[in-house]
């Protein structure tokens, strides 16, 4: 449990610096609603605490738990938009990765 409130406040530091850097370069980001914001950041913390917590729990009983884990997180971590961008798909896989939330929000 400390291990998770030290990434959290890590992750709210760094969230806190990158703003205040983006406005001070004057690229200001604007936070209309800064009270979603900081509910959809507490859910993830306290999602990911749950998600660790039940490997850690599986863990015990399954020696190999990592390996397979890490297995099914693969595909989410290709498709995540890291790798390319939505230009550099074909236009029906484009079409189908701009449907989503997140993959719209990195392509700005």
């Amino acid at each position: 449990m400390g291990r998770a409130l030290l990434e959290a406040v890590t992750m709210l530091v760094v969230f806190v610096v990158i703003i205040i850097s983006l406005q001070m370069m004057g690229k200001a980001l604007e936070v209309y609603d800064l009270f979603n914001v900081l509910t959809a950041l507490l859910v993830l913390i306290v999602f990911s605490t749950g998600v660790g917590m039940i490997n850690s729990a599986v863990r015990i009983y399954f020696d190999s738990w990592d390996k397979l884990f890490s297995a099914l997180n693969r595909p989410l971590y290709f498709l995540s938009g890291i790798f390319f961008t939505a230009a550099s798909l074909p236009p029906k896989q484009e079409n189908i990765f701009n449907g989503t939330r997140f993959f719209s929000v990195l392509n700005g």
